[in-house]
């Protein structure tokens, strides 16, 4: 286990808010010097707790649908599995690969924006993988995310909402700009101006247009929880009366611990993401949830995301 102490866990905290604070804000918020925060930081990455720096982009704003693939593989053989993740690393309409325990083996998230690329995307799959698959589930989802109030016990969190909506219009210059800082948030304006042959004002003001039309919803860490002793659960809850969704959904957003929340058909009425540190924790918090709505939830199903592969929302 890593040592981390409070003012470690407030600056990750904020740096998964908003990474692109500068030092003197993160400074006052942590009651702190700036070399002391900068000090902490080059820590933090050197420790391999942040990872890298990522732009959170609402693709359903570029004219992008959202769907996520459930894979479980034959006999699961570790080096097809390698393989396949190697080959996923590379699809840019993947934004999201992890591995989990349960009925399946991978999880997939991926963006198509026509019914064509859609089957397109299912057969360059198939087509090179079919006989190591045994089983998939695909479905539409849309998400809501919260930054890591568990790290601080911070139960008013306010939530970065992606779903359906009506199509933005941006250029050439607004892709490269959102592709270039998707998996590099802390990319200069500088830089930026440089691989886009244009001046740091058209930057600046690109960016902002971007932040306005909320098709950059975030600048966040990309924090290895479980190098902070995490695990990362997923539950799968099954409703008796629908009608209740809202008030179950209400309990589970103000849970600190609660860091996604999906809808997709498929699976639960209600999919919720969460770092606990024990199964125990988890258990506590279904058993609190379960005794709370008892005859509302039908029943609970859980398993736990092992690593993480990418993220990079940009396709």
């Amino acid at each position: 286990m890593i040592n981390i102490d409070k003012k470690d866990l407030k600056l990750l905290y904020e740096l998964d808010k908003n990474c692109k604070q500068t030092l003197k804000q993160l400074a006052n918020k942590l009651r702190s010097k700036k070399n002391s925060v900068l000090y902490r930081i080059n820590r933090l990455e050197r420790l391999g707790v942040i990872e890298n720096y990522y732009a959170l982009i609402d693709t359903f704003k570029l004219g992008y649908n959202s769907y996520r693939l459930y894979l479980k593989l034959k006999n699961h053989d570790p080096e097809i599995e390698k393989k396949i993740i190697k080959t996923f690393m590379k699809k840019k309409e993947i934004y999201f690969i992890s591995d989990r325990d349960g009925a399946y083996d991978l999880v997939l998230c991926y963006w198509v924006n026509s019914q064509k690329n859609f089957f397109d995307f299912f057969e360059s799959i198939f087509t090179e993988f079919k006989p190591y698959i045994k089983k998939y589930v695909n479905m539409p989802m849309k998400s809501i995310l919260f930054p890591s109030g568990y790290l601080i016990n911070d139960y008013k969190r306010t939530p970065w909402i992606i779903e359906p909506c009506k199509k933005e219009n941006v250029d050439n210059l607004d892709l490269n700009i959102l592709t270039q800082i998707s998996n590099n948030a802390k990319t200069s304006l500088v830089d930026l101006a440089k691989k886009n042959k244009t001046n740091i004002n058209t930057i600046k003001y690109r960016i902002n247009k971007l932040k306005k039309l909320e098709i950059i919803k975030a600048y966040r860490a990309n924090i290895n929880f479980s190098k902070l002793g995490y695990t990362w659960f997923k539950l799968d809850i099954v409703l008796n009366d629908y009608k209740k969704r809202g008030e179950v959904l209400n309990y589970i957003i103000v849970n600190p611990n609660t860091f996604v929340i999906d809808e997709s058909i498929g699976f639960g009425d209600i999919e919720v993401e969460l770092h606990y540190k024990s199964k125990q924790e988890l258990h506590d918090f279904i058993g609190k949830l379960m005794l709370k709505f008892s005859g509302v939830i039908n029943s609970i199903d859980h398993f736990s995301v092992n690593k993480v592969y990418k993220i990079d929302f940009m396709v």
